[in-house]
């Protein structure tokens, strides 16, 4: 059983390296579309992520392992909440945009 989460544990990191990789992605992303992608693909980091978790607290509920699985979990949603609010200000900024003055 320790195996099994040993290994969930090492896959947990693996995603939460690719929910970072996306994060830097859609953050640095200048359009709407490039940075949509991004944030796709790290909500389903987090998805995939949420189910390892859970596994990992079936298998040993309230133990050290469970914490940090919680913690890299915890952390990959915080990904997800920065490209969130990366697409939210990209938004905000195409609707912002000030027209052109016209002079007589």
């Amino acid at each position: 059983m320790a195996n099994l989460v040993e290994e969930r544990l090492e896959k947990l990191n693996r995603r939460l390296r690719s929910a970072e990789t996306y994060t830097l992605c859609c953050e640095a992303s200048r359009d709407i579309a490039s940075a949509e992608s991004a944030r796709s693909d790290c909500e389903l980091v987090e998805q995939d992520a949420s189910s390892i978790y859970a596994e990992i607290f079936i298998a040993e509920p309230n133990s050290e392992n469970a914490k940090m699985a919680k913690d890299i979990a915890d952390q990959i949603s915080d990904c997800v909440r920065r490209c969130r609010d990366r697409m939210s200000n990209l938004k905000h900024k195409r609707i912002s945009i000030k027209p052109a003055r016209i002079t007589v």
